[in-house]
């Protein structure tokens, strides 16, 4: 990883041949200065969380004006330190040549969505989740099917966890209750165009057992690519997890005893057509009453 430099340490060659500076400013915070594509001097400022934007920063080195946008860091804890080099080092030196304003407003906004952290009321429901869709993708990875982590989703939007292929989806879903019931939108199971599999997992709470943070790097330490690596960052930002705070630990030997396989198309759903106008339909659904798949006949 590249290291910071104070600002004023920046020379005239790297001035001329550099797009994006990582640099400590005058305080002592991280900064990252990022090449204007324009000579423009209306300076605009806002802040997030964690950051404060300057857009169309003039400055000047031994006599001469440079045109920059610069991001800071407000914080300098451990924790914040970490993720300003992370987006650093795996999304600002992607940038090859100048930017404008208006393009890095929208970056920084989607950055600030990127690694936001789930309020604590929702946060237990999410490690749940998060915990199980690990734990069937380092399952199915020690049964032979490496290619799984790279299917791993990268967007929590996605209607499905894992994407084997344009034609074959699978589900995770996760629970603590004794019953395997778990919650779907009717259009994750009932598909006419994809074949789905549903791993439903029955999880137990145990103080000796595997924490979401251990998952997490056990997961990440199997990935090469850079931006899966960031995706997994994301999750343990989004988690709310450091060293100090790793999560949810859950018994793998429990896991590995009630992690099952069913097809999509076997289990209890509405088969009646939605009316026009009816949306995000929901239900709970007893995956007990699916046809089983045994992990060797998976079709992955």
């Amino acid at each position: 990883m590249r290291q910071f430099k104070y600002i004023g340490n920046i020379t005239p060659e790297e001035l001329e041949t550099q797009i994006v500076f990582p640099c400590f400013d005058e305080n002592g915070y991280r900064c990252i200065l990022i090449k204007n594509a324009f000579e423009k001097t209306v300076v605009s400022k806002y802040e997030t969380d964690n950051m404060v934007i300057k857009l169309n920063a003039k400055l000047q080195f031994e006599s001469k004006d440079y045109f920059f946008h610069i991001i800071t860091s407000k914080n300098t804890d451990f924790d914040a330190v970490k993720s300003f080099d992370l987006i650093y080092e795996y999304i600002f030196t992607k940038i090859e040549t100048a930017v404008s304003d208006d393009t890095l407003a929208m970056v920084i906004l989607s950055l600030e969505e990127y690694f936001r952290i789930t309020p604590e009321k929702d946060n237990k429901k999410l490690q749940i989740g998060v915990w199980g869709e690990l734990f069937c993708v380092d399952y199915l990875y020690n049964k032979g099917f490496t290619d799984i982590v790279k299917k791993y989703h990268n967007n929590f939007y996605f209607k499905h966890d894992i994407e084997l292929s344009d034609s074959l989806r699978m589900e995770v879903k996760s629970t603590v209750d004794p019953k395997r019931i778990h919650h779907f939108r009717h259009d994750q199971i009932c598909r006419s165009d994809v074949t789905v599999i549903v791993c439903s997992i029955i999880l137990e709470e145990s103080q000796e057992g595997t924490t979401l943070l251990d998952m997490c790097r056990r997961i990440m330490s199997l990935m090469d690519d850079p931006d899966e690596r960031l995706n997994m960052n994301k999750i343990i930002r989004m988690c709310d997890l450091s060293d100090e705070k790793p999560g949810i630990a859950f018994s793998e030997s429990k896991a590995t005893e009630e992690i099952r396989f069913y097809s999509a198309e076997s289990l209890p759903m509405i088969t009646s057509p939605i009316p026009n106008g009816v949306t995000r339909v929901s239900y709970d659904v007893d995956c007990s009453f699916g046809e089983e798949i045994e992990p060797k006949e998976l079709p992955i």
